[in-house]
């Protein structure tokens, strides 16, 4: 994911990741990456982004393990 500045492109506010995520604040840090708390600025709704570190961005393994903690996470968070 690309992250800018707010500042570089003139916007209000924190970063921005892929020009639609606004991050609020850092949540934690570890293994897999920072997870953020960020306003989706398409749909106006708050959600939580992991950003991987640039080590484990292109790692097959890494993708793999955040895809089925992906997985794991969607059904109850739908419940």
């Amino acid at each position: 994911m690309a992250l800018s500045t707010a500042a570089a492109e003139g916007l209000p506010g924190g970063p921005r990741v892929n020009g639609r995520y606004r991050i609020v604040a850092e949540l934690g840090t570890g293994p897999f990456g920072t997870v953020s708390l960020a306003d989706d600025e398409v749909t106006g709704s708050r959600v939580a982004l992991r950003l991987l570190p640039n080590a484990a961005a292109g790692r097959a393994s890494a993708a793999e393990v955040l895809e089925r903690m992906a997985r794991s996470i969607v059904p109850a968070s739908m419940a």
